[in-house]
């Protein structure tokens, strides 16, 4: 049910590449990264958007997956709603169309995604310096960009 909501929206954001997930816990996202030039890294991304929305999504290197993203979809409805919302927002401020679009790996996809709903166990797949790493530069206060 979860899912299905989080899908439907940021399937519509330019730039996104959401990955329908078999568990009902977390949810995979594809960056286009070339969509988003202002970022070289799925980390400086995700730490912008925390800044800008106060929304926080796991940078995938921490799976050892970049260029995604992970969003926990076990928060109540309205909140993965705003959540969303959010994210298509920050999504469309940053985003910058190019034209050379390059398809997304099912193959990886499908693996991102079945690592990563292997709650609990997955922790074992998480590199815990860049979790951590992420989670301090988060704790900073943002920057804004001038």
């Amino acid at each position: 049910m979860h899912a299905s909501i989080a899908f439907e929206c940021l399937r519509r954001v330019p730039g996104l590449r959401p990955v329908m997930p078999q568990g009902a816990m977390y949810m995979m996202v594809g960056l286009d990264m070339a969509s988003f030039p202002a970022f070289d890294t799925d980390l400086q991304l995700v730490n912008q958007l925390v800044c800008e929305e106060s929304v926080f999504v796991l940078p995938g290197q921490c799976f050892d997956f970049p260029g995604y993203v992970r969003l926990v979809l076990t928060v109540p409805e309205e909140q993965l709603r705003e959540a969303c919302d959010r994210i298509a927002a920050f999504c469309a401020r940053h985003h910058h169309h190019h034209h050379h679009h390059h398809a997304v790996d099912v193959d990886d996809a499908e693996h991102a995604v079945g690592v990563v709903v292997a709650a609990p166990e997955d922790a074992g797949h998480m590199d815990v310096d860049v979790f951590q790493e992420s989670m301090s530069v988060v704790a900073q206060p943002c920057v804004q960009q001038l």
